[in-house]
């Protein structure tokens, strides 16, 4: 003869609410009551990614026209290279970011600016990692991912990177948008304070009156 089946109800939920149909119709309004309260924080959730995504992108709006005026190429790979006979100096040959054939030129806004050295104490080897935003004067976001090793003994470097180009959007999604506008705003305000207005007037009206006395002679 087979055995009963046991219910799998926990004993002490049965003793609670005194049967089993009791305790699944509980469960069952408990199940509901979840997954009502996630619906509603995923629902939250994406209103506030929608709104950070509208508001990243009403910024890059308001600062693309600033962005020739302080973006640079972008390096996403290096290797060192030793000059001199006895090589004791080196530089680092550069590979810069393009698309459609043509350089590239971005601001960095949040991560890491160029490869981090990774290394144990006393290693004379290790490797490069990292990952950086750049806000792109076509107002495009670019992602890189650094990789690379290093050595002190032979002394050399190497490092790539991968590039992503994101929207704002994604940008958004991937990375702090409260992040991206604080160091926006330090870039831009540090490119404002390095060219002042009142010194640049002031460097034209002394070209012009150079060019006025030269003209008279």
């Amino acid at each position: 003869m087979a055995a009963p089946r046991r219910d799998s109800t926990p004993h002490g939920l049965l003793n609670a609410l005194g049967s089993p149909a009791a305790a699944r119709d509980f469960l069952r309004q408990l199940a509901t009551a979840v997954c009502e309260d996630a619906r509603s924080h995923e629902s939250s959730r994406k209103a506030a990614d929608a709104a950070a995504a509208t508001l990243l992108a009403d910024l890059v709006d308001l600062v693309v026209p600033a962005l020739p005026y302080c973006a640079t190429k972008v390096a996403i790979a290096g290797t060192q290279v030793l000059r001199g006979d006895d090589g004791a100096s080196a530089d680092e040959l550069r590979t810069f970011l393009r698309r459609d054939e043509t350089d590239v030129r971005a601001l960095h806004v949040a991560g890491d600016a160029g490869p981090v050295k990774l290394a144990q104490p006393g290693a004379s080897t290790g490797s490069f990692s990292g990952t950086g935003l750049w806000l792109a004067d076509t107002g495009d976001f670019v992602e890189l991912r650094f990789s690379g090793q290093w050595s002190t003994s032979p002394t050399t470097r190497d490092w790539h990177s991968t590039a992503r180009f994101l929207t704002a959007a994604e940008a958004a999604a991937a990375w702090k948008p409260e992040e991206i506008v604080e160091n926006l705003g330090v870039q831009l305000h540090r490119q404002q304070r390095g060219t002042p207005i009142a010194h640049v007037t002031r460097r034209t009206a002394i070209l012009q009156a150079v060019h006025t006395l030269l003209a008279a002679h």
